[in-house]
């Protein structure tokens, strides 16, 4: 990792919502005069739930949209000195959409009030600030399983129950591939891919936008997302299908394979409409090879055929 220690300390937790509560809960405990924390909900379904905790404990929490990443200035001259922290995200762990932080980051510093910073995938591209500033914290999701949690030192807050908790050495081998792990990004192969989609077939991330290509993104007009990767999986593999939240290779977000739409709020609080969410699918970039467009295709038109009986 190379961390400077000097200037901040590096802590390891069981996944993002064990690290977010510890850290947002202990930076309350340090900063206990400091009633107001903010939050960009849009970016990620994980920020939500630490903050409905902190709103319960009595705080002030305030969702902020995302635009306003476009003109940081006017948020961070608002701020005041009973502002403690603003959490939001650097990529979006489903779609791969890359937000542009920096500048926030930065003003938020000036203003001394804490920016705590998720990153899903994103620092395993572009990597990590290995000496952070004294108000700022990176929290690095490596899995579900484990997330780490690098602190600036006024941002360094108390164990809650961490300190208490055992690992193996089958844990720190995994935290350690964690951070060697790369993303296998493949931006030709992820556009040419997309471009070359059959009929219906829209995609979803602008251009523009930033973005990692270690998978494609896009959504069926006309079908579902879930009974299309369900006989994409049949027609690629031997093995069932993964459970929801699982799968290495391929995902969709409609009803029909989650239960419940609520689970994206936040990808609908950004924009993405509710029929793009019924037939969206998220496919791994080893699945964009130029010899996969046939297998779509051939997938498209068995899921069409058993619509129209």
């Amino acid at each position: 990792m190379q961390v400077d220690t000097s200037v901040a300390s590096v802590k390891v937790y069981r996944g993002l919502h064990h690290a977010l509560t510890e850290v947002c809960i202990g930076l309350t405990q340090q900063f206990p005069h400091k009633k107001k924390a903010f939050y960009l909900e849009a970016l990620s379904p994980f920020i939500s739930r630490p903050m409905k905790q902190l709103s319960i404990n009595g705080y002030q929490v305030i969702s902020k949209p995302k635009e306003l990443l476009k003109d940081s200035e006017s948020f961070t001259n608002s701020l005041g000195k009973e502002d403690l922290f603003c959490l939001y995200s650097d990529d979006d762990p489903l779609l791969g959409v890359c937000h542009d932080v920096e500048r926030l980051e930065g003003l938020l510093g000036e203003k001394k009030v804490f920016s705590l910073r998720i990153s899903h995938n994103r620092f395993l591209s572009a990597g990590f600030e290995k000496s952070p500033g004294p108000m700022h914290v990176q929290i690095l999701q490596l899995s579900r399983q484990y997330c780490v949690v690098i602190s600036g030192l006024r941002a360094r807050v108390p164990d809650l129950i961490s300190g208490g908790l055992t690992w193996t050495e089958e844990d720190l081998t995994a935290i350690v591939s964690g951070f060697n792990k790369k993303l296998q990004e493949d931006e030709a192969a992820v556009k040419h891919f997309e471009a070359h989609l059959p009929e219906g077939a829209r995609t979803l991330i602008p251009e523009s936008a930033q973005r990692l290509y270690d998978r494609s993104v896009f959504y069926w007009s006309d079908m579902d997302g879930h009974a299309f990767i369900h006989y994409l999986n049949q027609m690629s593999s031997s093995k069932p299908l993964f459970p929801p939240g699982e799968s290495p290779l391929m995902e969709a977000c409609s009803r029909s394979r989650w239960g419940e739409i609520k689970y994206f709020d936040w990808l609908m609080s950004s924009g993405v409409k509710p029929e793009a969410l019924r037939g969206l699918v998220v496919l791994d970039a080893s699945q964009v090879k130029e010899s996969q467009l046939s297998l779509i295709q051939a997938t498209r038109e068995q899921v069409l055929a058993l619509q129209t009986g």
